[in-house]
């Protein structure tokens, strides 16, 4: 007698429960769908279905999933203050506390120092801003040859309250008559025969120069009084001038007897 044998090959249905892993009495000869397959954020899961093979076949591995999206970097002027930046205001202005590269226009003072005397030290406030000080003084050397004028280094010339060779004084002024000439010299030197106050009419007066003052003056001289002889005795002082006696203008005069204004000889006072 003839032995017959047959093997049933049976499609078993995948339960939603086995679904990405395996658990017991699902078959061990069952694969489901996706199996131990996880997705990267934002990509897709990888991996088919099998159907039950001949007892023998293991549980397969599925593929990977695609590559998710790593996220936007950040960027510079978006108002939102990430990665190295130092800040970020969102806006194209460079005068306010963010500059345009994201970064503090200062965090302590020596960061604003614009390296001009002048115009004064530059401050970092706490809102991480310059500020300038102010103004360095007038007069001010701020390089060779240059001074501080309003803020600014200029030029030095006369009159700009720097003293420099050869001027004697400087007062920021071009004044006469002040102590310092409008030529930066000395109102007068009481050494110098020449600028010692001596006035060129003696009948002024005397006057003498007090230069131990911060600025050198002369005194004011009293006036010699009328009739005091001048000129090494050849004429006398009238009203603080040196004068010379005239005959005929019809004032007495150092020197004369009688002065009646006229050229009349007969009348009693005549020209000689």
């Amino acid at each position: 007698m003839k032995l017959s044998f047959s093997r049933q090959f049976t499609i078993l249905a995948t339960s939603t429960i086995c679904a990405g892993t395996l658990i017991a009495g699902c078959g061990e000869a069952t694969r489901s769908p996706g199996a131990f397959v996880s997705a990267g954020t934002g990509g897709s899961a990888a991996g088919g279905t099998s159907s039950t093979g001949d007892g023998d076949s293991g549980v397969g591995t599925g593929g990977a999933g695609d590559s998710g999206d790593g996220g936007q970097v950040g960027e510079c002027g978006d108002g939102v203050t990430e990665g190295t930046e130092e800040c970020d205001d969102g806006n194209p202005f460079e005068t306010d506390s963010c500059m345009n590269d994201c970064t503090l226009p200062c965090k302590t003072d020596p960061d604003c120092d614009d390296g001009v005397l002048c115009n004064g030290v530059e401050v970092c406030t706490a809102e991480n801003r310059c500020e300038a000080g102010p103004a360095a003084d007038d007069g001010l050397f701020c390089a060779t040859g240059m001074v501080c004028r309003s803020g600014d280094c200029i030029l030095a010339t006369c009159g700009d309250g720097a003293v420099q060779s050869p001027e004697e004084c400087d007062d920021a002024n071009r004044d006469a008559d002040d102590g310092c000439e409008n030529d930066c010299s000395w109102t007068c030197v009481s050494t110098d025969s020449t600028r010692d106050c001596t006035r060129a009419d003696e009948c002024e007066g005397v006057s003498t120069c007090d230069d131990d003052a911060a600025t050198p003056m002369c005194s004011t001289p009293t006036q010699l009084t009328d009739d005091t002889l001048c000129d090494s005795g050849t004429k006398f002082c009238k009203a603080g001038v040196c004068t010379a006696p005239f005959c005929g203008n019809g004032i007495e005069e150092l020197g004369e007897t009688c002065d009646d204004g006229d050229n009349d000889d007969t009348n009693g006072c005549t020209e000689a």
